[in-house]
């Protein structure tokens, strides 16, 4: 891993803030919260005379936001340019934040009821991970708040969100971040894979997908109506008369079955793992999509992957089954197989959200009042939590790999050090550990108890070892240099 300045100047480094003064300032508040990750000011920097610069800069009028978010996804491009194509799952979430008197810049959380509703801010994040599944970086994010509407009933709030232009809609921050996504890469020369969930069926949605340059994968939300017309695109006009209507389900189930594959499932709080058995149907169907409440139907033609598991579901437990919406060849069995497999990278972003809003960074325990301050904040976090994803990934995915070629010298020497003080009576300590060893150290530096804790390190326990190997690199580097 870079040193905490060496990752902040790749990161930020081209932040353009108008001063260089303010952008040197950005890189120093992100070495120091990758060193001590935290979503307080007070506890993130070490001095007194950064955490005043830190709030000076989250609250100047002259630093935007957008600036700010704009040198992640840039730098994030870049690095996804060195590989064939990147995964970029992306995914919304709310960022609760205290606010009891209601006196920051925030808006309501959750649905219609604003009686138990929190307050915070709304997210679209999206992050890019490499072919193997490691993070590179913040691609692009999106806040905003919602008004406050406890002036209205219920109902009142119903109908003006159905009466509200679609332009006007929440998803508008959806085809925003795909459209920057889009820009920057092309910059770049890189190519994205977009991977979203059942939010991303939406016509506005895949729209924005179908007018990019850049392969994506929705899995389908509705059991859509579907249409005998072929053409590239069309637009037709519904009949006056009722006719039966073919549905997405009903026309794949007639497809005959491609392939059989397995793939692996990780244990959740609801799911054991398993290797599932699945079926695998293909077909390129005609969606027909309403047009603004009107008459005039959208005919979109789209390749669909539909994938059923069968005889390895576990009692009590709903078997995988998506339905998958896509702009990639599907002519191999090896092009539907990496379709497959890009869905399957979807849940890292629910891994990402972990880390960001409570594994690692805090974000929802930030203090700051501003909105454009907690944007600023959010940002820097998002980026801190991408590295340590990279981290955790690496030391499952490629445990062979050795410590230093993601470790400082310094750091890998502080983990030793650390270790020996409190390794096991019988443990041996080995001085050029493979990755998977040396996270699984600094794992048990911040509290991991092994199989009691239900699985590999996660992002918790390495935080928090982290932190304490940071801080024992820091003197041994001092003690070096004299």
């Amino acid at each position: 891993m870079q040193t905490e300045r060496a990752w902040a100047i790749s990161e930020f480094g081209d932040a353009r803030l108008g001063d260089h003064r303010r952008k040197w300032r950005l890189i120093q508040m992100a070495a120091e919260v990758a060193a001590k990750p935290h979503g307080v000011i007070t506890s993130a920097f070490r001095s007194d005379a950064s955490r005043q610069g830190a709030y000076d800069f989250l609250e100047s009028k002259h630093v935007d936001s957008a600036a700010v978010e704009e040198a992640a996804g840039s730098s994030c491009a870049q690095r996804a340019a060195t590989h064939p194509f990147v995964f970029v799952p992306i995914d919304g979430t709310g960022i609760s934040l205290s606010d009891p008197h209601e006196l920051k810049e925030l808006g309501p959380l959750g649905g219609h009821d604003l009686r138990n509703r929190g307050r915070g801010m709304k997210a679209i994040n999206a992050i890019a991970f490499d072919p193997n599944g490691a993070a590179i970086g913040v691609a692009a994010q999106e806040f905003w708040t919602r008004p406050n509407r406890r002036d209205q009933t219920r109902q009142e709030r119903r109908k003006a969100d159905r009466r509200r232009p679609r332009h006007e809609k929440e998803f508008r921050h959806w085809t925003s971040i795909i459209k920057r996504i889009d820009q920057r890469f092309e910059a770049a020369k890189a190519t994205a894979w977009f991977v979203v969930d059942r939010e991303g069926d939406a016509r506005e949605i895949l729209d924005a997908f179908a007018s990019s340059r850049h392969f994506f994968t929705v899995r389908a939300c509705h059991d859509r109506a579907v249409s005998v017309v072929h053409d590239e695109r069309a637009t037709v006009r519904r009949p006056h008369f009722r006719q039966k209507q073919r549905h997405l389900r009903a026309e794949m189930a007639q497809r005959r079955i491609y392939a059989h594959c397995e793939i692996g499932v990780t244990a959740a709080w609801n799911r054991a793992a398993r290797k599932a058995k699945l079926v695998v149907r293909i077909h390129r169907i005609a969606l027909r999509m309403r047009v603004d409440k009107g008459r005039r139907i959208d005919v979109v033609p789209i390749n669909v992957v539909w994938v059923h598991e069968y005889g390895t579901t576990p009692h009590g437990e709903k078997p995988l089954d998506w339905m998958l919406f896509t702009n990639h060849p599907i002519d191999t069995l090896n092009n539907v197989e990496r379709v497959i497999q890009s869905y399957t990278q979807r849940w890292r972003i629910e891994e990402f959200h972990k880390t960001w809003k409570s594994g690692c960074c805090h974000v929802e325990q930030a203090q700051l009042r501003s909105a454009d301050a907690l944007k600023k904040w959010a940002t820097i976090l998002a980026a801190v939590a991408a590295r340590v994803e990279r981290l955790k990934h690496l030391s499952r995915s490629s445990p062979e790999l050795a410590a230093s070629t993601e470790l400082t010298p310094y750091e890998l020497k502080a983990v030793l050090l650390l270790k020996r003080r409190e390794k096991k009576r019988t443990e041996v300590i080995d001085d050029n550990p493979t990755i998977a060893l040396a996270t699984r150290w600094i794992a048990d530096l911040g509290g991991y108890t092994g199989k009691s804790s239900g699985g590999p390190p996660g992002s918790i326990t390495i935080a928090r070892g982290l932190e304490r190997v940071r801080i024992a690199a820091d003197v041994i580097e001092e003690l070096e240099r004299k």
